[in-house]
């Protein structure tokens, strides 16, 4: 284990200053990382929870051969992420979700997402395509969470999913 030892005792303006370099140093040692932000939504249900704040939904997330399906919006906002589709004035087609310098392009029945971070591009193939259910569109929930960094979980393990989380 690593021990700090303070070699001088401080006053005056500097001695904030130095409390708060010696807590910096103390949480690198310490391993200490960015608060993360846990997201949790029950299949079917109308509301889901943000870092433990009660959200409502206007669509539920649902199960679809044996895929769990989320509303793009919801979990968009979650992610840090804008959601935008083209076309606008006919049915959703191509669901476009950025933040910062990423993106991730949805084609709606396609199973496969292109990701561009950057300068670079590349596809990941998912064993769901999004689709659009009751005018709303929902995507496959794993693949979209995990693409963006996202840590997915679900439960409960030893019976019928009923809710799906991820961790930022």
């Amino acid at each position: 284990m690593k021990e700090l030892v303070v070699v001088k005792r401080l006053s005056g303006p500097g001695k904030s200053l130095c409390l708060v370099a010696l807590l910096v140093v103390a949480m690198l040692l310490c391993g200490w990382q960015q608060a993360t932000k846990l997201v949790v939504m029950p299949i079917g249900g109308s509301h889901y929870t943000a870092a433990g704040v009660p959200k409502p939904m206007d669509a539920a997330p649902f199960i679809q051969e044996g895929r769990t399906y989320v509303p793009v919006r919801f979990v968009a906002e979650e992610l840090s992420a804008v959601a935008d589709w083209e076309p606008k004035d006919r049915p959703v087609e191509l669901v476009t979700l950025t933040r910062g310098d990423m993106q991730i392009l949805i084609t709606i029945g396609l199973p496969l997402l292109v990701v561009i971070k950057g300068t670079d591009q590349y596809v990941i193939e998912s064993d769901a395509a999004a689709l659009i259910r009751d005018g709303r569109t929902f995507l496959p929930f794993r693949v979209i969470a995990e693409a963006f960094g996202a840590v997915v979980d679900y439960g409960p393990k030893d019976a019928s999913v009923r809710w799906v989380s991820f961790e930022l």
